[in-house]
């Protein structure tokens, strides 16, 4: 960072720890962007950590939701935020579509049920899989 000197700084999961040393002494423009729910992105040690530079300013938090953006709040009692909807394009049917939607009916099929649950994400405590998981389990008891 010394060599490139940049204006603003932005970061965003694991990567925010490797700032704050230089947030202390450095006066740039830094941005954190929280992609998960506060209370389960990071450990009860990082958020003392990251309520310290939020709160003094070293930091500005950006949150991507309003379920994030509440428990931002929540956590971090702390209004010193903004909310950027992580907006994205109008999906469109890719060339792998129907393939993909065979799969899915074959599935359906194979295993005699009305739904297949997909689930895109990294397996990690932050992603919650176990909700979705016990929301599965749920729908199936029902």
């Amino acid at each position: 960072m010394k060599e490139l000197k940049p204006d603003v700084i932005h970061s965003h999961l694991g990567a925010l720890n490797y700032l704050l040393y230089s947030c202390l002494f450095d006066h740039r423009n830094y941005f954190h962007t929280i992609h998960s729910l506060p209370s389960i992105e990071c450990s009860k040690i990082q958020m003392l950590v990251r309520k310290y530079f939020f709160k003094f300013e070293h930091i500005f938090p950006i949150t991507i939701s309003k379920p994030v953006d509440v428990g931002f709040i929540q956590l971090y009692n702390l209004n010193r935020r903004k909310l950027i909807v992580n907006g994205r394009k109008i999906p469109i049917k890719s060339d792998k579509f129907i393939h993909v939607e065979n799969e899915i009916n074959n599935l359906k099929e194979r295993y005699n049920q009305p739904i297949v649950f997909i689930n895109i994400a990294n397996i990690k405590p932050n992603k919650n899989q176990e909700m979705l998981i016990k929301v599965a389990n749920q729908l199936e008891s029902n």
